[in-house]
């Protein structure tokens, strides 16, 4: 079982990321920790996935997004839909900000 998963540094875009979101929230419900750190392909466009997969995976404490191509709008729209989740972090500032 994988408790934490770091692809960040990688060419993902918002379909590889809805992609392995939907097979974690499916497969592994044991995921702690997901890092996308630097994936400057990842858009507003793979949010609801996130949030969907947030939301099934109980054990899920931290998603590192440092970095991505997210708008504020949709970093609001990500902070919004995990906010109900207890003792989550989501970290989606650029390292300039």
């Amino acid at each position: 079982t994988i408790t934490n998963l770091w692809i960040g540094k990688n060419d993902l875009t918002d379909a590889a990321v809805q992609y392995i979101t939907k097979a974690l929230a499916t497969e592994n419900h044991k995921l702690e920790y997901l890092d996308l750190t630097n994936c400057r392909r990842i858009t507003d466009g793979c949010i609801d996935s996130i949030v969907d997969m947030v939301k099934t995976n109980r054990a899920m404490t931290e998603i590192d997004m440092h970095n991505c191509f997210l708008t504020n709008t949709g970093k609001e729209d990500l902070r919004r839909g995990v906010k109900a989740k207890y003792n989550f972090t989501i970290c989606v500032n650029s390292w300039n900000e």
